[in-house]
């Protein structure tokens, strides 16, 4: 539930190969960064409908998509989780330049 006052819903999946242990728990820990993004920090219901975490070779985001590498240190993949959905935010959503003000990126 990313917006109590109208019901709406953000889908959470994965997308991974199963080698990559750390997966399995990826999908919850993109579930809940969706949910604190939503009702703590910045309290602001989530944009999209959906959210992909793809289990790729390097880290990217993209609107709706996020593409981490395999980390097997706990800390390290929720961090890489957290960091990557919010780009899906910043600056995709909010339309931040990137070139101009990477500060607000990367920051």
């Amino acid at each position: 539930m990313v917006d109590p006052e109208t019901g709406r819903r953000t889908r959470v999946d994965a997308v991974f190969n199963p080698k990559h242990k750390d997966y399995f728990r990826v999908v919850n820990d993109a579930r809940k960064t969706i949910e604190v993004m939503s009702n703590v920090f910045p309290a602001w219901p989530y944009p999209y409908s959906h959210e992909t975490v793809v289990d790729g070779l390097s880290q990217m985001e993209y609107p709706m998509m996020v593409n981490d590498n395999p980390l097997e240190d706990v800390a390290e993949s929720i961090e890489l989780t957290d960091h990557e959905i919010f780009h899906t935010m910043f600056p995709f959503y909010m339309g931040i330049n990137e070139t101009q003000r990477a500060w607000m990126d990367e920051g």
